[in-house]
């Protein structure tokens, strides 16, 4: 098992993992059932853009959980893997080669699909096909207007938070390269803002786009501080504050965002969801961090 980084990132952690569970059972599957005859082993419905990304995340809340999960679960996984060791969103027909990784359309294979991947592999022990999908992860890095090496979502574009976040906790998860791991870290840390900006602490999406980006920062810090599978904390710590180094920014940020303002952007249709997910946030910062009562509109 990774160690995590710090006291506050051992909590995060089962954040991470309880509230995509939480995600994922509303929106794509009550209970693992298999999809269809040719996705035995798949749970829910096949997804275009996230099978991958949903069935890794399964395979590690059940790891997490200390279930193991069946045979079939990890066989549908190792069967989306691309001949170059990528994976995409969803292969209908694995007996067809992977188109390429196009930033133009979208489509193909992607470092997000691939990372999730990397991480549920690698907690199963099918290491061989966890580091043949690190080693194209890594080939997709370059270096950005910065100077910084970073990882885009997809291949020949330019890096971002979000697929160097995911990126970055796969290849530590695997002890992969450690001075590819460094530099990703990095490029991390040029993103996140100043303290002293009203928004200090977050994280941009890319270098290029100006303005704090909340997913990019969560995906930021995940990267930097947390580990894989998620498991009880031995002790919890307090609330980080901004400015010792950018695990401490961003996790101070993203501590400040968990409010019921959260709910404000989310339409009708997802309130049950967005709820849901604030209240195990909040719940979970509440025990992890020591952050105080829980907010009046959240507790109705």
């Amino acid at each position: 098992m990774v160690t995590a980084r710090s006291k506050y990132a051992r909590g995060l952690r089962i954040v991470i993992v309880a509230a995509s569970a939480i995600a994922l059972s509303v929106t794509t599957f009550a209970a693992p059932t298999f999809a269809a005859t040719g996705d035995r082993g798949l749970y829910g419905e096949p997804n275009e853009f996230a099978s991958v990304q949903l069935q890794s995340t399964a395979i590690l809340g059940l790891i997490s959980a200390q279930k193991v999960p069946s045979k079939n679960a990890v066989n549908w996984l190792l069967g989306q893997q691309c001949a170059n060791g990528a994976f995409q969103g969803y292969r209908s027909d694995t007996s067809m080669p992977c188109g390429l990784s196009d930033a133009t359309t979208f489509s193909g294979p992607s470092a997000d699909q691939t990372a999730w991947a990397i991480m549920a592999l690698e907690v199963v022990g099918q290491e061989a096909a966890a580091r043949k999908a690190a080693r194209w992860l890594v080939s997709l890095a370059t270096t950005d207007a910065n100077g910084k090496l970073g990882i885009p979502t997809y291949s020949n574009a330019q890096p971002n938070a979000n697929a160097t976040g995911l990126s970055l906790n796969a290849l530590r998860g695997l002890g992969y390269r450690p001075e590819v791991t460094k530099k990703l870290q990095l490029f991390l840390g040029s993103l996140v803002i100043p303290c002293t900006d009203v928004r200090g602490g977050a994280s941009l999406y890319e270098s290029s786009v100006p303005g704090a980006n909340n997913a990019a920062t969560a995906q930021s810090f995940f990267g930097i501080a947390a580990s894989m599978p998620a498991f009880l904390p031995d002790d919890y710590g307090s609330s980080p504050k901004c400015g010792r180094n950018a695990s401490t920014k961003l996790g101070s940020y993203l501590n400040k965002q968990i409010s019921p303002r959260a709910c404000s952007t989310i339409s009708h249709t997802m309130e049950i969801v967005s709820v849901t997910l604030l209240w195990l946030f909040w719940v979970s910062l509440h025990r992890v961090f020591q952050i105080g009562r829980l907010p009046r509109q959240l507790l109705h």
